[in-house]
């Protein structure tokens, strides 16, 4: 199809429809007289069409055909632009959709490996002592350093999940627990949730007085009087304080203090910062011991150079002294000798410079 017939297809295409709507909105609508005279305009458009197509035909060449020309290449191109546009963004966007599905199957996976830990009890206590030494590595804290993990305590048996020390030498007792079993009964079976949280936090209650029982505080030496207790899900520590408001008391009164990984990152956060202090206050006082040492070597070595002017001293008066002998006493007595000798010239020696200048002295200025 050529422009040419395009353009007059659009142009049939607008006066039958402004033929038909006037048909539809004269006052004449309700007689049959205005359906007759539609179709006959339309027989008289379909008659004139090959007129029209004819006569465009023929004038070709004139200005307003080949303007009508331009213009419509100028579509064919913009069209043409708009089509790869629109294919290269049906690219991206397939090419996107591929990503985001890949992402949807690797987060499902990994939905799946955490329901497993989740399910199983070994798992899950290796889950939670996990992200125990990552939280501690959060904070900012190293290895053999500022912690130690699963050592037992010097002269038991005892053997917390990890010992954190303190600025001032304490230490700090943490443990791992994640009793969950119930919790998760309680979400899968919404009727039966009420049941499976009392459930859940006797549970907790359980573990708390089993840790309470281990007394690491009292074994660890400037340990503050209480052992944390990490439970690694954060959404079950909130669930069970939610459903017992008296658990927190009941904890401490164990001398336990129960903490999630936002809680924990906290407390240890302090005491980062308490080591960091302490480099401060040791650098202080390095640098304090090093001054010190200093000023005291100075007073030493101005000793030793206030010694040292005293003997340049001392051994400018002995040269002068020497001189001054040598020109009153040696020197006439080699002259009178050489003016008695029966041979030999004239021999003469000259006479020697005092030193006037004296070593300078340190002074308070």
């Amino acid at each position: 199809m050529d422009f040419l017939t395009l353009g007059i297809g659009i142009l049939i295409g607008i006066v039958v429809g402004g033929a038909i709507a006037w048909g539809f909105f004269s006052k004449k609508l309700a007689t049959a007289e205005p359906a007759g005279e539609i179709a006959d305009a339309i027989n008289q458009l379909e008659e004139r069409v090959p007129q029209i197509l004819a006569k465009a035909r023929d004038e070709n060449n004139s200005k307003e055909w080949q303007e009508y020309v331009k213009r419509t290449q100028e579509f064919k191109n913009a069209q043409t632009e708009i089509t790869v546009f629109l294919k290269e963004i049906e690219k991206k966007r397939t090419e996107a959709y591929g990503g985001l599905l890949g992402k949807t199957e690797d987060l499902a996976t990994t939905t799946e490996k955490l329901k497993s830990i989740l399910s199983n009890t070994t798992q899950r206590g290796k889950w939670g002592e996990f992200g125990l030494i990552k939280v501690v590595e959060f904070a900012g804290l190293k290895e053999d350093i500022h912690f130690v993990y699963n050592k037992a305590i010097e002269g038991t048996t005892s053997r917390p999940d990890m010992i954190v020390f303190t600025p001032d030498g304490g230490n700090i007792a943490i443990d791992s627990k994640l009793s969950l079993d119930n919790y998760i009964n309680a979400v899968n079976e919404p009727a039966k949730q009420k049941e499976f949280l009392d459930q859940y936090v006797k549970d907790v209650k359980t573990q708390i007085k089993n840790l309470a029982n281990k007394n690491y505080h009292t074994l660890l030496d400037k340990s503050p009087p209480f052992t944390v207790m990490y439970v690694e899900l954060e959404s079950a520590l909130v669930c069970a304080f939610e459903h017992d408001n008296s658990l927190l008391d009941f904890a401490l009164q164990n001398n336990v203090l129960i903490t999630s990984p936002t809680l924990l990152i906290g407390l240890l956060k302090s005491t980062a910062y308490g080591f960091d202090l302490k480099d401060i206050s040791l650098s202080a006082k390095k640098l304090q011991d090093e001054v010190d040492e200093l000023f005291r070597r100075l007073v030493v070595f101005t000793k030793h150079l206030n010694d040292m002017g005293t003997g340049l001293k001392r051994a400018v008066d002995s040269h002068n002294k020497s001189i001054g002998s040598f020109n009153r006493k040696l020197r006439p007595q080699v002259e009178k000798i050489s003016n008695l000798r029966q041979a030999g010239g004239d021999v003469h020696l000259s006479a020697l410079e005092d030193i006037d200048e004296s070593p300078r002295e340190i002074t308070d200025e």
